[in-house]
Protein backbone atom coordinates (compact mmCIF):
# COMPACT_ATOMS: atom_id res chain seq x y z
CA UNK A 1 0.00 0.00 0.00
CA UNK A 2 2.78 2.46 0.92
CA UNK A 3 6.22 2.57 -0.70
CA UNK A 4 8.60 5.35 0.32
CA UNK A 5 11.92 5.35 -1.50
CA UNK A 6 14.88 7.54 -0.47
CA UNK A 7 12.71 10.56 0.28
CA UNK A 8 14.34 13.87 1.20
CA UNK A 9 12.46 17.05 2.10
CA UNK A 10 14.19 20.44 2.29
CA UNK A 11 12.83 23.69 3.67
CA UNK A 12 14.46 26.86 2.39
CA UNK A 13 14.92 30.17 4.21
CA UNK A 14 16.72 33.32 3.09
CA UNK A 15 19.92 32.28 4.81
CA UNK A 16 19.98 28.47 4.74
CA UNK A 17 18.36 25.20 3.73
CA UNK A 18 17.10 22.83 6.40
CA UNK A 19 16.83 19.14 5.53
CA UNK A 20 13.78 17.84 7.41
CA UNK A 21 13.86 14.30 5.97
CA UNK A 22 16.99 12.44 4.90
CA UNK A 23 16.79 9.36 2.63
CA UNK A 24 13.65 7.94 4.26
CA UNK A 25 12.65 4.51 2.96
CA UNK A 26 9.96 2.15 4.21
CA UNK A 27 7.08 0.02 2.97
CA UNK A 28 3.71 -0.87 4.46
CA UNK A 29 1.64 -3.85 3.22
CA UNK A 30 -2.06 -3.44 2.57
CA UNK A 31 -4.27 -4.10 5.59
CA UNK A 32 -1.49 -3.68 8.15
CA UNK A 33 -0.91 -1.13 10.92
CA UNK A 34 2.41 0.73 10.83
CA UNK A 35 3.75 3.15 13.42
CA UNK A 36 6.25 6.00 13.16
CA UNK A 37 7.81 7.01 16.48
CA UNK A 38 10.08 9.88 17.40
CA UNK A 39 10.45 12.94 19.57
CA UNK A 40 8.88 16.27 18.66
CA UNK A 41 10.63 17.85 15.68
CA UNK A 42 12.00 14.56 14.36
CA UNK A 43 10.18 14.87 11.03
CA UNK A 44 7.16 12.61 11.59
CA UNK A 45 4.49 15.09 10.53
CA UNK A 46 6.61 16.27 7.59
CA UNK A 47 6.65 12.69 6.28
CA UNK A 48 2.89 12.44 6.74
CA UNK A 49 2.38 15.68 4.81
CA UNK A 50 4.63 14.40 2.01
CA UNK A 51 2.50 11.24 1.84
CA UNK A 52 -0.60 13.40 1.42
CA UNK A 53 0.98 15.60 -1.26
CA UNK A 54 0.84 18.61 1.06
CA UNK A 55 4.63 19.03 1.25
CA UNK A 56 6.91 18.83 -1.78
CA UNK A 57 9.48 16.03 -1.90
CA UNK A 58 12.95 17.32 -2.79
CA UNK A 59 14.13 13.91 -4.00
CA UNK A 60 12.99 10.31 -3.85
CA UNK A 61 9.49 9.01 -4.38
CA UNK A 62 6.31 8.24 -2.42
CA UNK A 63 3.88 5.72 -3.89
CA UNK A 64 0.53 4.80 -2.39
CA UNK A 65 -1.42 1.95 -3.92
CA UNK A 66 1.05 1.99 -6.81
CA UNK A 67 0.36 5.67 -7.55
CA UNK A 68 3.18 8.21 -7.29
CA UNK A 69 2.16 11.00 -4.91
CA UNK A 70 2.66 14.52 -6.21
CA UNK A 71 1.61 17.92 -4.89
CA UNK A 72 -2.08 18.67 -5.38
CA UNK A 73 -3.04 15.03 -6.00
CA UNK A 74 -6.25 14.23 -7.90
CA UNK A 75 -9.62 13.84 -6.23
CA UNK A 76 -9.49 10.06 -6.64
CA UNK A 77 -6.34 9.94 -4.47
CA UNK A 78 -7.94 12.09 -1.77
CA UNK A 79 -10.84 9.67 -1.53
CA UNK A 80 -8.54 6.66 -1.10
CA UNK A 81 -6.27 8.33 1.47
CA UNK A 82 -7.62 10.19 4.49
CA UNK A 83 -5.91 11.86 7.45
CA UNK A 84 -6.94 12.35 11.09
CA UNK A 85 -5.23 15.40 12.57
CA UNK A 86 -3.67 15.64 16.01
CA UNK A 87 -5.91 18.45 17.29
CA UNK A 88 -9.45 17.14 16.88
CA UNK A 89 -10.95 20.53 17.80
CA UNK A 90 -8.91 22.61 15.34
CA UNK A 91 -9.55 20.14 12.50
CA UNK A 92 -13.35 20.57 12.66
CA UNK A 93 -15.06 23.68 11.27
CA UNK A 94 -16.51 25.39 14.39
CA UNK A 95 -19.53 26.85 12.53
CA UNK A 96 -20.54 23.55 10.91
CA UNK A 97 -22.69 20.90 12.52
CA UNK A 98 -21.56 17.28 12.65
CA UNK A 99 -23.98 16.63 9.78
CA UNK A 100 -22.23 19.25 7.62
CA UNK A 101 -18.73 18.12 8.66
CA UNK A 102 -19.35 14.52 7.58
CA UNK A 103 -21.56 15.48 4.64
CA UNK A 104 -19.06 17.85 2.98
CA UNK A 105 -16.61 15.18 1.73
CA UNK A 106 -19.56 13.06 0.62
CA UNK A 107 -20.72 15.97 -1.56
CA UNK A 108 -17.20 16.66 -2.88
CA UNK A 109 -16.76 13.03 -3.93
CA UNK A 110 -20.36 12.77 -5.16
CA UNK A 111 -21.50 9.86 -3.02
CA UNK A 112 -25.16 8.95 -3.23
CA UNK A 113 -27.48 8.53 -0.22
CA UNK A 114 -25.57 11.06 1.95
CA UNK A 115 -28.05 10.87 4.84
CA UNK A 116 -27.70 7.11 5.14
CA UNK A 117 -23.92 7.37 4.93
CA UNK A 118 -23.76 10.06 7.61
CA UNK A 119 -25.85 7.99 10.02
CA UNK A 120 -23.77 4.89 9.27
CA UNK A 121 -20.50 6.76 9.82
CA UNK A 122 -21.75 8.02 13.18
CA UNK A 123 -22.85 4.50 14.12
CA UNK A 124 -19.44 3.11 13.12
CA UNK A 125 -17.70 5.41 15.62
CA UNK A 126 -20.21 4.88 18.42
CA UNK A 127 -22.19 8.11 18.11
CA UNK A 128 -25.97 8.25 17.89
CA UNK A 129 -28.19 10.36 15.62
CA UNK A 130 -28.64 12.84 18.48
CA UNK A 131 -25.10 14.09 17.78
CA UNK A 132 -25.82 14.84 14.15
CA UNK A 133 -26.83 18.49 14.47
CA UNK A 134 -24.46 19.50 17.27
CA UNK A 135 -21.52 21.85 16.81
CA UNK A 136 -17.93 20.87 17.75
CA UNK A 137 -17.99 23.03 20.91
CA UNK A 138 -20.97 21.00 22.13
CA UNK A 139 -18.98 17.76 22.04
CA UNK A 140 -16.35 16.30 24.36
CA UNK A 141 -12.79 15.77 23.16
CA UNK A 142 -13.40 12.07 22.59
CA UNK A 143 -16.59 12.77 20.66
CA UNK A 144 -14.81 15.32 18.45
CA UNK A 145 -12.12 12.79 17.61
CA UNK A 146 -14.84 10.26 16.76
CA UNK A 147 -16.43 12.80 14.41
CA UNK A 148 -13.04 13.38 12.74
CA UNK A 149 -12.70 9.62 12.23
CA UNK A 150 -16.31 9.37 10.97
CA UNK A 151 -15.61 12.12 8.42
CA UNK A 152 -12.78 9.98 7.02
CA UNK A 153 -14.70 6.71 7.09
CA UNK A 154 -17.74 8.15 5.31
CA UNK A 155 -15.98 8.14 1.92
CA UNK A 156 -14.63 4.60 2.35
CA UNK A 157 -10.85 5.16 2.20
CA UNK A 158 -8.26 2.41 1.83
CA UNK A 159 -5.60 4.14 3.92
CA UNK A 160 -5.90 6.32 7.02
CA UNK A 161 -3.01 8.45 8.27
CA UNK A 162 -3.30 9.32 11.96
CA UNK A 163 -1.18 12.11 13.46
CA UNK A 164 -0.96 11.58 17.26
CA UNK A 165 -4.62 10.45 17.37
CA UNK A 166 -4.87 10.38 21.18
CA UNK A 167 -2.38 13.00 22.39
CA UNK A 168 -5.00 15.77 22.73
CA UNK A 169 -7.36 13.55 24.73
CA UNK A 170 -7.71 12.85 28.43
CA UNK A 171 -6.09 9.60 29.55
CA UNK A 172 -9.50 8.18 30.45
CA UNK A 173 -10.67 8.67 26.83
CA UNK A 174 -7.52 7.51 25.05
CA UNK A 175 -8.21 3.79 25.49
CA UNK A 176 -11.72 4.19 24.05
CA UNK A 177 -10.41 5.89 20.91
CA UNK A 178 -7.59 3.36 20.49
CA UNK A 179 -10.03 0.44 20.76
CA UNK A 180 -12.36 2.19 18.30
CA UNK A 181 -9.57 2.66 15.73
CA UNK A 182 -8.45 -0.96 16.03
CA UNK A 183 -12.00 -2.30 15.71
CA UNK A 184 -12.63 -0.22 12.58
CA UNK A 185 -9.32 -1.34 11.09
CA UNK A 186 -10.29 -5.00 11.50
CA UNK A 187 -13.87 -4.59 10.31
CA UNK A 188 -13.05 -2.52 7.22
CA UNK A 189 -9.64 -3.93 6.32
CA UNK A 190 -8.01 -0.51 6.50
CA UNK A 191 -4.32 0.17 6.24
CA UNK A 192 -3.28 2.48 9.09
CA UNK A 193 -0.17 4.66 9.36
CA UNK A 194 0.10 6.09 12.87
CA UNK A 195 2.63 8.62 14.10
CA UNK A 196 3.24 9.05 17.81
CA UNK A 197 5.84 9.67 20.48
CA UNK A 198 4.09 7.10 22.73
CA UNK A 199 5.98 3.79 22.49
CA UNK A 200 3.50 1.70 24.55
CA UNK A 201 0.62 2.94 22.38
CA UNK A 202 2.42 2.06 19.15
CA UNK A 203 3.47 -1.34 20.53
CA UNK A 204 -0.19 -2.07 21.29
CA UNK A 205 -1.61 -0.90 17.96
CA UNK A 206 1.00 -1.63 15.31
CA UNK A 207 2.44 -4.64 13.51
CA UNK A 208 5.71 -2.85 12.73
CA UNK A 209 7.16 0.55 13.50
CA UNK A 210 9.96 2.86 12.43
CA UNK A 211 12.05 4.96 14.81
CA UNK A 212 12.81 8.44 13.45
CA UNK A 213 15.39 10.93 14.73
CA UNK A 214 16.35 14.20 13.08
CA UNK A 215 14.67 13.24 9.83
CA UNK A 216 16.39 9.85 9.59
CA UNK A 217 14.86 6.39 10.02
CA UNK A 218 17.12 4.83 12.64
CA UNK A 219 15.50 1.41 12.82
CA UNK A 220 12.44 -0.56 11.66
CA UNK A 221 11.27 -3.25 14.08
CA UNK A 222 8.23 -5.35 14.89
CA UNK A 223 5.98 -4.62 17.85
CA UNK A 224 7.18 -7.87 19.46
CA UNK A 225 10.80 -6.77 19.18
CA UNK A 226 9.89 -3.45 20.83
CA UNK A 227 8.01 -5.15 23.69
CA UNK A 228 10.97 -7.47 24.37
CA UNK A 229 13.46 -4.61 23.87
CA UNK A 230 15.17 -6.54 21.10
CA UNK A 231 16.54 -3.43 19.39
CA UNK A 232 19.88 -2.55 17.84
CA UNK A 233 19.99 1.25 17.57
CA UNK A 234 21.26 3.34 20.49
CA UNK A 235 18.59 6.02 19.98
CA UNK A 236 15.85 3.37 20.14
CA UNK A 237 17.31 2.19 23.44
CA UNK A 238 17.24 5.76 24.75
CA UNK A 239 13.57 6.11 23.77
CA UNK A 240 12.76 2.84 25.50
CA UNK A 241 14.60 3.92 28.65
CA UNK A 242 12.75 7.25 28.67
CA UNK A 243 9.35 5.54 28.36
CA UNK A 244 9.86 3.16 31.30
Amino acid sequence: MIEIESVCVDFHTKVRTVRALQDVSLSVPQGSVFGLVGESGSGKTTLLRAMMGLTAVSSGRVRIGGEVVKQNPPLSFRRRVQMVMQDCYASLNPVHTVDQIIGEPLAIHRFDNPERRILQALKDVGLGPEHRFRFPHQLSGGQRQRVAIARCLAIEPELMLLDEPTSALDVSIQAEVVNLIMRLQREKGLTLFIISHDLPLVAHMCDRLAIMHRGVIREIITADELIHQNVKDDYTRELLAASL
